[in-house]
């Protein structure tokens, strides 16, 4: 496999990777995305001379920031909370940026990337459903091997609310 498609996968997976996070404190949560990101912007660095930052980008950024700012002044949010979704939102959005750019904006091919991740998150569900229905515990609740997963409640038809690896 290509350090292209390592990249390109690892970068999508991170995607569905909610479930990999721990939390000590309301100020910040560990993730496991965090550190797959970082690793991936290594990679990318040597070509980060190729690529550039839209102003667009950079504007609607700072409009975003600015309009949560008045939202704190005026009480509806506080700095600390504004300060944790700003640097989640800033790191997430800088490395998908750079990843679309790294593909030469071939968006499509990104896609069909999440659409194969989707799929295999999927037969993961549908795996959990009929081990509901069949009573195997440990293959329907990940709560022990994944963090922040919690065992979800069931529908007014008794079917189980399936959520894969997803919180």
């Amino acid at each position: 496999m290509s350090a292209k498609k390592i990249i390109n996968y690892l970068g999508i997976f991170t995607v569905f990777s909610e479930s990999l996070s721990f939390s000590n404190n309301t100020f910040f949560e560990i993730r496991c995305a965090y550190f797959i990101l970082l690793f991936l912007v290594l990679l990318l660095l040597p070509y980060l001379c190729k690529i550039y930052f839209s102003k667009w980008f950079i504007f609607v950024f700072i409009v975003l920031i600015a309009l949560s700012l008045q939202n704190v002044y005026l009480g509806n949010n506080r700095f600390s909370l504004l300060t944790k979704q700003i640097l989640g939102i800033s790191f997430f959005s800088l490395f998908f940026y750079l990843l679309v750019k790294f593909n030469n904006e071939d968006v499509f091919g990104l896609f069909k990337i999440y659409l194969r991740i989707a799929f295999f998150i999927g037969l993961i569900g549908l795996i959990q459903e009929i081990a509901f229905f069949l009573s195997l515990e440990w293959l329907y609740n990940y709560s022990h091997i994944l963090p922040k997963w919690r065992l979800p409640l069931r529908d007014v038809q008794n079917f189980f609310r399936v959520n894969s690896i997803m919180p």
